[in-house]
């Protein structure tokens, strides 16, 4: 953070009274800090607090202890600021590390407003964000009584009142390990968030009532995936009955829930799962799933059976087209799925016999 190359930052450190030897190593720099303190707070988002009533700055933002900044990421970012002054922030795109500070994973972008922010569901790195002062104080701040999914609701509030940017390029390196929140409490944030949301009054005027409850159904569904990960599946089943309450299941129509599903399955939490153990998951979420709703249980084998049958993957795509036929009947007329799974059978078959035959 030190070798920002912008020369007017006033850097501030909030430490919630650790004593794992951080308060010595803050005092090694304490002649370039604005100021810092060691104490007892309420929490990460009491702590983030803390820090900005005490900056004096017309630009702020706040890195977690894990993540790193590019020197050139707060110069790039306040430059973004001073062409546009409408904007409300700025963010940027951001690579993912783990533990070690290798490469984990690339964790792109796009532009948004209020509206993708909701549906997305907090597509924007957090520690690459760089606020107008004028902004965060307008909206009052970080709500303190959220503990996980404070910068989405901050980001929220924002950009339902000004304009925000994406700006190109990598803004900050987002540290994963088994231990950060984002990993071990991943359920907590869509769980706090639904309950938060709920009862969101200006934000549903700002995006209108049915966005915001396609955004809470979307959510619902995020968090039952992620219990499902965890092996919690009296909670996944309750997330996901959740998430097909109102006149349409998320996404509109259950060939594109299952497609979510999906990648939610084989991309799970910035990692790439091999197809081996993706095919197992996916196998478990089908079965999870068909007590709650068969069909969307049958589209999402459906979708498993062509990417099975894709990677080569034929046991697993006969599997899952048998399930797709049994628990929704009409994909069966679905000649992809018929070809795909067909072979799949075929040569399972095949392979099973060129074993017996060298035994």
């Amino acid at each position: 953070m030190l070798a920002q190359d912008y020369p007017a930052i006033e850097y501030i450190v909030v430490d919630g009274g650790s004593t794992d030897g951080s308060v010595e190593i803050i005092r090694r720099y304490a002649d370039r800090l604005a100021w810092w303190v060691s104490e007892p707070d309420g929490g990460q988002t009491d702590a983030i607090d803390k820090g900005f009533r005490r900056a004096t700055g017309d630009a702020v933002g706040w890195l977690n202890s894990d993540d790193l900044l590019p020197p050139n990421a707060v110069s790039e970012a306040v430059a973004a600021l001073e062409a546009d002054p409408s904007l409300g922030f700025v963010y940027r795109d951001c690579e993912c590390i783990d533990a070690e500070g290798r490469h984990a994973a690339d964790y792109p972008t796009r532009q948004h407003d209020a509206t993708s922010l909701l549906l997305e569901a907090n597509p924007i790195a957090q520690p690459t964000v760089l606020m107008r002062r004028a902004a965060l104080e307008a909206v009052g701040g970080l709500d303190t009584r959220l503990h996980y999914l404070m910068d989405f609701d901050l980001w929220l509030r924002i950009a339902a009142r000004t304009p925000i940017q994406h700006v190109p390029g990598i803004g900050a390196k987002f540290r994963l390990h088994a231990d950060s929140k984002t990993i071990a409490k991943s359920a907590e944030f869509w769980v706090e968030a639904i309950a938060h949301l709920e009862d969101d009054q200006d934000l549903s005027a700002a995006v209108g009532a049915p966005v915001l409850a396609e955004g809470i159904r979307r959510l619902h569904v995020r968090a039952a995936l992620d219990h499902f990960h965890a092996g919690d599946l009296d909670r996944f089943g309750s997330h996901f009955a959740s998430a097909l309450q109102g006149d349409s299941p998320p996404w509109g129509e259950r060939g594109a829930l299952a497609d979510n599903l999906l990648f939610g399955v084989v991309r799970p939490q910035y990692e790439v799962l091999p197809d081996a153990e993706a095919a197992s998951r996916l196998r478990r979420l089908v079965s999870a799933l068909a007590p709650v709703d068969r069909e969307t249980a049958g589209r999402l084998a459906q979708v498993a059976a062509f990417w099975s049958a894709q990677r080569g993957l034929d046991t697993d795509a006969a599997w899952f087209g048998a399930r797709a036929v049994r628990f929704a009947p009409g994909t069966g007329t679905n000649r992809g799925l018929v070809k795909a799974t067909g072979l799949g059978a075929l040569r399972s078959a095949r392979d099973r016999a060129k074993q017996w035959g060298r035994r």
